[in-house]
């Protein structure tokens, strides 16, 4: 798979601009769309600590998925899309740190919403 997402790259005249536009687009609406179901779920049955366990878990695995099969220009804006559908479905201001590693942790506060 990684293969031919480096091929599909290729096709952009030495830019990115076919796979930007006509995959990773949709990839990440689609990545949005799914993570927003489970993030409303869980939110509504999970305490705020196996909320963000969960979260994280989720994290750690989409980032294997770039690894193994996406280009790598693809993770930060996956990372964004993802912290952003998180963070909104919880009442919580939370910052998230990464460590060299590529492990993180979460720090969070109750919202003063």
């Amino acid at each position: 798979m990684k293969n031919v997402i480096d091929v599909y790259c290729g096709n952009g005249v030495g830019q990115m601009v076919i796979y930007e536009e006509d995959f990773e687009s949709f990839l990440l609406q689609d990545t949005a769309s799914y993570y927003s179901r489970k993030a409303s779920r869980w939110s509504q049955e999970d305490s705020c600590p196996d909320y963000m366990l969960k979260a994280e878990e989720c994290l750690k695995l989409e980032k294997e998925r770039v690894t193994n099969y996406l280009h790598s220009t693809t993770e930060p804006k996956l990372v964004e899309v993802y912290i952003r559908v998180f963070c909104e479905h919880f009442d919580l201001v939370t910052t998230i740190y990464v460590n060299t590693d590529n492990s993180c942790f979460w720090m969070h506060a109750e919202s003063t919403k």
